[in-house]
């Protein structure tokens, strides 16, 4: 997620992602991204983010990442 581009679904995914690592400690989550995150994860030991590509800045890319 990009500082300052996310806007009401992004907020809503992060705390979610967030609260379901923190309520499980006993489960190891991989969050992939298509780019570097500026998603806050200090403090949560059970996450690990994976940059995979290509970015999906392009509609056809977009449509293959989701």
């Amino acid at each position: 997620m990009l500082p300052g581009k996310m806007e009401g679904y992004g907020y809503f995914i992060e705390e979610i992602f967030i609260r379901i690592a923190r309520s499980h400690p006993e489960h190891r989550f991989y969050f992939l991204f298509d780019r570097s995150t500026a998603m806050e994860f200090s403090g949560i030991s059970n996450i690990q983010t994976i940059v995979v590509k290509p970015q999906a800045r392009l509609p056809i890319l977009w449509k293959i990442w989701y």
